[in-house]
C-alpha cells in the first residue's frame, strides 16, 4: 500500500527489555532515512517494563510527516527485520484516513495485514460463540 502527502503511525513492540533497546539502537541508527528521520521522542516506552519484559510504543503522536510517498512494505520490511524477537502490531495512515493495520510475532521477520487476519479470527470467534450457545440450550433442556 502506498501513503501519501503525511505519514502518521502507531506500532507497539512487546518483548524482552533487551529486544526492546535492540531496536531502540536500529530505528536511531538511521535505517529509515530513506523514509523519514526518527527522532527519539518517537520511542517511548511504557512505564510498567517489569519482569524483563516490556512494551514499546513507536510513534509519531500525530505530528505528520511530510512525505510525496511512502511505500509501506518497504518500510514494514526494514521495521520487521530489526524487531523479529519482538511482538509488534501497528498502524500506519495518511491524512486521507487511507490506513494498513499490520502485526508481526516475535520470531517473523515478515507481517501480516491485520484486517485480513480479523475477519479471519471473528468468522471463528462468531462459530464458537454460536457452539457454545447451542451446548447451554442443551444442558438446559436436560
Amino acid at each position: 500500500m502506498i501513503l501519501h502527502e503525511e505519514i502518521y503511525f502507531d506500532i507497539t513492540l512487546e518483548g524482552d527489555i533487551s529486544a526492546l533497546k535492540k531496536f531502540e539502537n536500529y530505528a536511531l541508527s538511521g535505517v529509515f532515512d530513506d523514509f523519514f528521520e526518527v527522532d527519539e521522542d518517537y520511542l517511548i516506552y511504557d512505564e510498567d517494563n517489569s519482569g524483563g519484559m516490556g512494551r514499546l510504543i513507536f510513534t509519531n503522536d500525530d505530528m505528520g510527516i511530510e512525505i510525496s510517498r511512502f511505500n509501506t512494505e518497504d518500510f514494514l520490511e526494514l521495521l520487521c527485520r530489526g524487531a523479529r524477537e519482538l511482538d509488534v502490531r501497528g498502524n500506519l495512515y495518511d491524512v486521507e484516513d487511507e490506513e494498513f493495520r499490520f502485526l508481526s510475532p516475535a520470531g517473523d521477520s515478515d507481517f501480516s495485514d491485520a484486517d485480513a487476519i480479523t475477519i479471519f479470527n471473528d468468522e471463528l470467534d462468531a462459530t464458537a460463540r454460536e457452539e457454545e450457545v447451542d451446548e447451554d440450550d442443551e444442558g438446559e433442556d436436560e
